[in-house]
């Protein structure tokens, strides 16, 4: 589903970084964020806060609307053909945040089609989420919805699709460089014509602040899937984690496991393999901004008693223009592997993505953009390869 850059972003405790009470002197402050983007277009990347909220009795509250124009080419349908079709998108929507710690989203969002081959829809994505200060660390819970109908590069077709997303974490320093992390989800997907999943995990992690700059650790995740037909899935991942933040404009990450996966079949059918993430943030100078990385994984899969493994690496630029222009280049490309005992597995795709994105303020509440993409998905399956141009328009405006 579209994900509107208004939405603020919030510290949701990743696994192996909380409990960061009574460490020793901050580290600098890292880059701004900016999004690697995904394989279809979601939005250009932003590195402007949001305006002041409006506040009442105590309560923020951000209102904001977009609409989005765009062309696209290629473009996989319902019933997985390809065509063109001009693509019109209306998204209203608010943020909500009481006190510092917690904070309310809802974006409802229309989009119509001038082609018969796609299907107008109505999506919404909801979130809630929020910090307590519990003895001597934090708790954090975040609880989200989402309904979409988009194209997907795993289905090549429009995926009709419901999702529930629920974390709970609770991370507490043991001394002043030791600290520790317990974590569970609940993730449920809900589709109309593919697999329905509920994929459930605890993680337990310890994190070591080994100087003011440089932070290490470790961790153990344990994962059970209920797939909607087909088989279960049950799996493990041992990780080490490792961040750097060597001074403001420069921030390194990487983590590196093993990841054991076990098919509940008849016999079973087991995969082991190894998992990794490489982040890296640097902001060469005021106006410039760069990202790249490389990522190895594991996950669910819309198809009955398989999973997918992934590979991927990206890179991308945010460049100021004339002191007003933001420019924005992203280039992504992926391997995914379709294991297990399902129709679709020994299916083999090499995807890449490119997107160009150039925007502007007009005013302090109004943003335009112009933005281009293209994905092109290369597989063994021929059914799923599509190559696909999208180019457009788009308004935002926060009150």
């Amino acid at each position: 589903m579209q994900k509107l850059w208004l939405a603020g972003s919030f510290l949701l405790f990743p696994c192996l970084g909380l409990g960061q009470t009574e460490t020793p002197a901050p580290a600098p402050a890292a880059p701004p964020a900016v999004n690697a983007g995904s394989w279809f277009y979601s939005g250009p990347m932003m590195l402007d806060d949001l305006v002041e909220p409006i506040f009442w009795k105590g309560i923020g509250i951000q209102p904001y609307v977009s609409h989005r124009i765009s062309h696209s080419s290629g473009r996989p349908s319902e019933q997985s053909s390809r065509g063109k079709t001009t693509i019109n998108r209306f998204s209203p929507g608010v943020a909500i945040s009481v006190g510092p710690n917690w904070t309310a989203t809802y974006s409802p969002s229309w989009t119509w089609y001038t082609a018969d081959a796609y299907d107008d829809s109505l999506n919404h994505a909801v979130s809630l989420q929020g910090r307590l200060p519990l003895g001597r660390g934090e708790a954090a819970v975040r609880q989200s919805y989402s309904k979409s109908s988009e194209a997907l590069v795993e289905t090549a077709r429009q995926t009709d699709q419901e999702s529930w997303n629920t974390s709970v974490s609770y991370g507490a320093p043991l001394t002043t460089r030791l600290g520790y992390t317990l974590e569970g989800t609940q993730d449920i997907r809900s589709t109309q014509a593919f697999t329905d999943t509920r994929d459930y995990t605890a993680t337990a992690s310890l994190r070591y602040q080994l100087t003011p700059l440089l932070r290490a650790g470790i961790g153990a995740t344990w994962g059970y899937t209920d797939t909607d037909p087909g088989a279960n899935t049950r799996w493990q991942r041992l990780q080490a984690t490792l961040s750097w933040t060597p001074g403001s404009r420069l921030a390194l990450s990487a983590s590196f496991g093993l990841e054991r996966r076990e098919l509940l079949t008849h016999p079973p059918s087991e995969s082991e393999g190894p998992t990794y993430g490489l982040n890296a943030q640097y902001q060469v100078t005021e106006t410039t901004t760069l990202i790249a990385g490389a990522n190895r994984g594991f996950n669910s899969s819309f198809f009955a008693s398989s999973f997918v493994e992934t590979e991927s690496i990206y890179a991308g630029l945010s460049q100021r223009l004339l002191g007003f222009l933001t420019l924005s280049a992203r280039y992504r490309e992926g391997k995914s592997s379709y294991e297990g005992t399902g129709a679709i597995a020994a299916r083999e795709d090499d995807t890449n993505s490119t997107t160009l994105d150039l925007s502007a303020p007009v005013g302090s509440r109004t943003s335009v953009s112009l933005f281009y993409q293209n994905t092109e998905n290369k597989t063994s399956t021929d059914e799923f390869a599509f190559d696909t141009e999208e180019f457009g328009a788009s308004v935002s405006y926060r009150f």
